[in-house]
């Protein structure tokens, strides 16, 4: 009798751990895709804002910047909502991002 109630006990600890590691590696999914950045980081001019859409009408004009690049590779862009030229360029010596269209973007 005392060995079926500590077994009982095990089984039920057992359960329990496995519940707390399985919520546990679903909070960790969710976490890790907010950190993926996707969409657009368009030029305001002194840095680069992340959207999740763009505008080409929303170009002011100017040749010599390019208003919008779109990330093709969300895994290695944080997700923050200003990046630097200097992060910017970097990005694209990687290739994780494409210019698309010329301007500076004005919202």
């Amino acid at each position: 009798m005392q060995i079926k109630k500590t077994v009982s006990k095990i089984i039920a600890g057992v359960a329990v751990i496995g519940i707390a590691a399985s919520a546990s590696a679903f909070t960790g999914e969710v976490e890790t895709k907010k950190l993926r950045a996707s969409g657009y980081l368009t030029n305001n001019g002194t840095s680069f804002d992340l959207r999740d859409d763009y505008d080409p009408d929303q170009c002011l004009t100017d040749p010599n910047q390019t208003c919008a690049f779109e990330i093709t590779s969300p895994d290695n862009i944080p997700n923050k909502p200003e990046h630097s030229q200097a992060e910017l360029q970097n990005y694209i010596n990687q290739n994780w991002v494409q210019a698309t269209g010329t301007g500076v973007y004005d919202d």
